[in-house]
């Protein structure tokens, strides 16, 4: 995250582009981009995980979720409980990923 961090910093510009109705100010910066791939995306869950380092290559257009026949958002409304006055209610969704090309992604570890 450190590498990322210091792109960040070397990138970034804040701008100042006035007061809201709320009071607040914002703040921006500058995407972080490479040609022919397109911009970076932080996550922190990979920081979570002890994967700082790496960084993912995703190709979206590679990549298609499915949806089971008769399980796109299918409602459960259970049984109230007879001791609280609650009422649980559900949606779920079952599907399938599926890729139509098996080498459009990469996964790479930064090092110093």
């Amino acid at each position: 995250m450190a590498l990322l961090e210091a792109e960040i910093a070397e990138k970034g510009q804040d701008t100042q582009t006035g007061f809201l109705k709320e009071g607040a100010t914002e703040l921006g910066m500058a995407d972080i981009t490479m040609r022919g791939v397109g911009k970076f995306v932080y996550d922190p869950t990979l920081d979570s995980l002890g994967k700082s380092d790496y960084i993912y290559f995703i190709d979206e257009s590679n990549i298609k979720l499915y949806v089971m026949d008769g399980e796109d958002k299918k409602t459960h409304n259970p049984a109230r409980p007879h001791d609280q006055y609650v009422i649980y209610r559900a949606m779920t969704w079952t599907g399938g990923l599926a890729a139509t090309q098996l080498n459009g992604c990469a996964v790479y570890q930064v090092t110093d």
